[in-house]
């Protein structure tokens, strides 16, 4: 049984809206497990799925004082670079809104990560390879 990023997405917002942490579900040898992360605000489902299924880009507006950061909206493994292309950027980069930053793959699909804002990419939260959830900061942008 193959469950769709779809319906992950869908479990992830039942989840962020009626303050579920943790799901587990296995069934007939496909297992997925969704974890809310700690301090997840209402408003963005930030979790990380065990499965692999994947997807694009968001920038998140900064509060008063805090550093704005790119996150991922869906779940996969990050890659700083398209797997067709070679080396690795370093940081920290000056990068322009809509620049892509890096990627999130899933079931084979590559999808960009996108800069939503001027600024300096300062480091990266996430390792290469490393499993994403939605909201997973993934970049800090500094001004």
């Amino acid at each position: 049984m193959r469950i769709e990023p779809d319906t992950i997405a869908r479990l992830a917002d039942l989840m962020q809206r009626h303050g579920i942490a943790t799901l587990d579900y296995d069934l007939g040898g496909t297992a997925l497990s969704l974890r809310m992360a700690p301090g997840a605000a209402p408003s963005g489902a930030a979790t990380t799925a065990t499965s692999s299924q994947a997807s694009s880009s968001a920038a998140q507006a900064p509060a008063a004082g805090a550093t704005r950061t790119i996150t991922s909206p869906h779940v996969g493994f990050f890659r700083f670079t398209h797997p067709a292309t070679a080396p690795t950027p370093s940081l920290p980069r000056v990068i322009k809104a809509g620049e892509i930053v890096g990627y999130v793959e899933a079931l084979g699909l590559v999808h960009a990560i996108t800069a939503g804002a001027d600024g300096t990419l300062a480091r990266a939260r996430v390792a290469e390879g490393e499993p994403v959830g939605y909201g997973t900061v993934l970049f800090d942008i500094a001004d």
